[in-house]
C-alpha cells in the first residue's frame, strides 16, 4: 500500500492494524483512522460544551434557589438532553459512516450478497 507523505510510522502501523482487524483495503483502513480521530476530537468538544453548558445551569439552579428535590429533577432532565444530543450530533453521523466502510467489506467478501433471499414461497 502506498502511504501518504503526512503519515509517520505510528500512523501507519495504526492503519495497516485497522486494515486487518476488519479487512479494510487501502483507503478504507485510512478513512476508518481519520474517522476514529475526528470522533475523538468531535467527543472532547462536545464534553468541554456540556461542561460549560452544565456550570452555567448550575450558577442559574443557584440563582433559582431550587429546593434539593427540584434541582437534582432538572439536573437528571439536563443530563438526559446532553447524553441525547451526544448520541444525535456526534455518535449517530459517525456510525453511518463507519456503516458506509463496513458495507464495502461485505460487498467485497460477498459479491453475491449474504444470507437467505426472501421469496413469495416462504410466507
Amino acid at each position: 500500500m502506498e502511504y501518504a507523505s503526512w503519515m509517520n510510522n505510528r500512523i501507519r502501523r495504526e492503519v495497516e492494524d485497522i486494515g486487518q482487524a476488519f479487512g479494510l483495503e487501502g483507503q478504507e483502513a485510512v478513512a476508518f483512522w481519520h474517522l476514529l480521530e475526528a470522533r475523538a476530537i468531535m467527543s472532547d468538544f462536545t464534553n468541554e460544551d456540556t461542561d460549560r453548558l452544565k456550570a452555567l445551569q448550575e450558577q442559574e439552579y443557584d440563582a433559582e434557589a431550587l429546593e434539593p428535590e427540584e434541582r437534582f429533577e432538572r439536573v437528571l432532565a439536563d443530563n438526559d438532553y446532553y447524553a441525547a444530543r451526544f448520541e444525535t450530533t456526534i455518535k449517530d453521523p459517525f456510525r453511518a459512516l463507519f456503516k458506509v466502510l463496513g458495507d464495502r467489506v461485505l460487498r467485497r467478501q460477498y459479491p453475491d450478497g449474504w444470507g437467505e433471499e426472501f421469496s413469495e414461497e416462504d410466507e
